[in-house]
């Protein structure tokens, strides 16, 4: 009788054990044999204005024939904007991270610092808009990566447009304030000693106002008048409106 009821509960902590087992087998496959579909979001006008970086995703690790990551990336200063070609490999629990380090290339770099999370990944393919949080400050996490949670896995990691790390192109953005300021001084820097410029308007047939465009620097040469066309215009019936300024005196 005791063996009776020893493989009675043999029995049952088998199936219960295979139970676990097998809800946490359908847990981990299920975004294998059931993927989302592509995603087709689309950026706000508010987004657009604001293009920081572009970039394109890649294999963050190429001997890891699972893991892949690939697709352009466009960082707005509101968002990051996963562009129609993106696509990884299926997993669970992906995430976009914003990371304060440079130059990601492993999980180490990942899992000891402060990271923005922008949100689980909502499909492993297709256009996708992750906001990015109010006083998040861009140039103080200088990379963007897909991230795996439940296995603490570096999915993929972002390359600029022009070939070089991501950050290399963050660690050039300014604000709207530095940006004026830059312009500012460069701008005292080309005035002239006399900002008392003449300027002139025309409005000629096409190749009447090429004619005295030509003439008008022939008169005022550029290197000692600072002659410049400061607008050119198409009109109706093929003529320019055309403006042209100049120092009043030879510099």
């Amino acid at each position: 009788m005791r063996g009776f009821w020893r493989g009675i509960a043999i029995f049952m902590l088998g199936g219960l054990l295979g139970t676990g087992f097998g809800v946490a087998l359908g847990f981990f496959l299920f975004p294998y044999v059931f993927p989302p579909p592509p995603a087709v979001e689309q950026l706000t006008e508010a987004d657009r204005s604001e293009r920081v970086a572009t970039g394109t995703f890649i294999h963050a690790n190429p001997s890891d024939p699972i893991h892949y990551g690939s697709g352009k990336v466009s960082v707005y200063r509101n968002a990051v904007y996963l562009e129609p070609d993106f696509a990884v490999g299926p997993g669970p629990a992906y995430h976009v991270y914003l990371v304060p380090k440079a130059n990601v290339r492993d999980e180490a770099a990942v899992k000891d610092a402060m990271v923005v999370d922008l949100g689980r990944l909502r499909a492993f393919q297709g256009s996708q808009r992750y906001p990015i949080p109010a006083g998040v400050d861009l140039k103080n996490y200088p990379s963007v990566v897909i991230w795996c949670e439940r296995f603490g896995v570096l999915i993929s990691r972002l390359v600029s447009a022009c070939g070089e790390d991501y950050s290399t192109s963050m660690s050039d953005i300014r604000r709207p304030a530095d940006l004026a300021r830059r312009m500012a001084k460069g701008l005292a820097a080309r005035q002239p000693r006399s900002n008392a410029f003449r300027r002139e308007t025309f409005a000629l047939p096409r190749e009447a106002a090429r004619a005295k465009a030509r003439e008008f620097f022939d008169r005022f040469p550029k290197a000692a008048y600072m002659t410049e066309i400061e607008s050119w215009r198409e009109l109706p019936g093929d003529r320019i409106e055309f403006t042209v300024r100049r120092l009043p005196t030879a510099d």
